[in-house]
Parts: C-alpha cells; sequence; structure tokens
C-alpha cells in the first residue's frame, strides 16, 4: 500500500482512545462501520472504513 494512501491525508490520533472516540462518532455519523489501526508508517492511530472500499461500491456503479 502506497503511503500517502496510508497515512498522507488521513488523521492522526496520538492515544488508541481518541481513535477509539472517532472512529465512535464517525461510525455514527455516517452510519458505516470504522475501525482504528496503528499505521505502519508514521506509527500513530487512524481511523478508516471496516469494509473495503471495493466493497462498499454498489455493483453497477
Amino acid at each position: 500500500m502506497r503511503i500517502d494512501r496510508e497515512c498522507g491525508t488521513k488523521q492522526s490520533y496520538l492515544s488508541k482512545a481518541e481513535a477509539k472516540r472517532a472512529a465512535r462518532l464517525m461510525t455514527g455519523r455516517h452510519r458505516e462501520a470504522f475501525h482504528l489501526y496503528t499505521c505502519s508508517y508514521c506509527r500513530l492511530f487512524h481511523v478508516g472504513h471496516l469494509v473495503p472500499a471495493f466493497m462498499r461500491r454498489p455493483a453497477w456503479a
């Protein structure tokens, strides 16, 4: 995975608790599942979709 996609545009969180809170808020706001993970590049926490983009896209799109 490329660093600009993994880390470049994503919000970074210093603590796991902060990222967990953000994931919960995003899940409620967007009605999609989000999760937190530790970035392999910056070693901070990011929040991302639980279901990959290609699986979220409708078949006809």
